[in-house]
């Protein structure tokens, strides 16, 4: 069986690994087939390939296709048969599979023991690495509302339609609540697709634009709570053990509330409480043993951890 890097965005593939490569990665795919022996082509797919697509949104019509994505864990890549979009779409099914997952592997404990050295303890996110600081990052209770890149292709799967219609629906809902909401951008979205969000903001009572630079996880830490689309802070506030409220369809979603209605922004308050910490436990441990691999200490290494990933599930592959 050859493996295929889809023509898609093949330099995405060994960019993921930590390696430049020119003229589309052909030197290293020689390197490749050198070292391993394995036919590594970027294209001339036949219908015996294993082909590795970077993070595709939309229909999936052939799940012959590993897709892949830099995980929310750092040093590490995220890989499913469906792919991401289809992972949003059936995402309630996933507290089933993950169910199944934990009867034949229940060591719930070492995964979330890993998870928190990996990203808590070594204060690691996937963007970046701001230092924590002595004290309170904002004082009071609040919410934490992680933003995201506008225009990011994860947004087709918000419940509301595009970023400035979810902003434009969601915001007076929550601000209703009475309870402080700390509106955080994402680092990459520039001025958050608005003109002027300092202004923006300052029509509501109870939420507060906040761009400081901080640690995220003391930020999470700070809160009572996380709102996102499908932001991997989302995934990061599981880990912390806070509730995490979903805006859009996403991976983790069977460990959240999902916000699918404006009439559920009025639950928040009353599921503060209930944050889901026995199933998100359950779903980090699955999402850890079942779909993430590591990066190693070259590309090389790196490539063979994904081969021998990919190699170890092939049963999961739909024939």
């Amino acid at each position: 069986m050859a493996v295929v890097v889809s023509s898609r965005r093949p330099n995405a593939f060994y960019k993921a690994m930590g390696v430049y490569c020119e003229n589309n990665g052909i030197p290293f795919i020689r390197k490749i087939n050198n070292r391993i022996g394995r036919k590594f082509p970027i294209r001339g797919e036949s219908a015996e390939d294993l082909i590795l697509s970077y993070h595709t949104v939309g229909k999936i019509p052939d799940y012959r296709i590993w897709h892949y994505k830099p995980d929310y864990i750092p040093k590490a890549l995220f890989f499913d048969t469906c792919g991401y979009s289809a992972r949003a779409e059936v995402a309630t099914d996933d507290a089933v599979v993950v169910r199944e997952f934990i009867k034949k592997n229940c060591n719930v404990e070492q995964s979330m023991g890993l998870l928190k050295k990996l990203t808590i303890d070594s204060n690691a996110s996937k963007l970046n690495k701001v230092p924590r600081v002595k004290g309170r990052i904002h004082n009071g209770d609040f919410i934490l509302f992680a933003g995201q890149v506008p225009k990011d292709t994860v947004i087709r799967h918000s419940f509301y339609g595009s970023y400035q219609k979810m902003l434009s629906s969601v915001l007076p809902e929550l601000d209703k609540l009475g309870i402080k909401i700390l509106f955080r951008p994402h680092p990459r979205a520039g001025m958050v697709g608005l003109e002027n969000p300092t202004e923006y903001f300052r029509r509501f009572k109870n939420i507060e634009f906040f761009n400081g630079p901080c640690s995220i996880h003391q930020l999470i830490e700070e809160s009572m709570g996380v709102i996102s689309v499908n932001s991997g802070v989302g995934f990061e506030g599981l880990i912390h053990g806070r509730p995490v409220f979903t805006l859009g369809g996403c991976d983790y979603g069977c460990a959240t509330h999902a916000l699918n209605s404006l009439d559920k922004m009025a639950e928040i308050p009353s599921l503060i409480c209930d944050n889901h910490s026995d199933m998100a436990q359950k779903y980090l441990h699955y999402h850890l043993n079942n779909s993430v691999v590591f990066r190693g200490n070259s590309p090389m290494e790196t490539v063979k951890n994904i081969f021998s990933f990919t190699d170890n599930n092939e049963s999961r592959l739909h024939k």
